[in-house]
């Protein structure tokens, strides 16, 4: 187990370049048209972390 143990930078402590606006958007459109869902849910009750404790399925 030779070496130094010292400091040595983390990513968390580099540099962070500046972000550019050099970003290209694309433009883009879905030519398709996507089926409704085979099934809606009516939500009665969620917990404190919202997750669904009481549903009903219904269609």
């Amino acid at each position: 187990m030779g070496g130094k143990l010292g400091y040595e930078p983390t990513s968390r402590e580099l540099q962070v370049s500046p972000p550019t606006n050099n970003r290209i958007d694309f433009p883009f459109t879905f030519p398709f048209k996507l089926p409704d869902p085979r099934k809606t849910r009516i939500i009665f009750q969620r917990d404190d972390l919202g997750r669904i404790i009481h549903s009903k399925d219904f269609k």
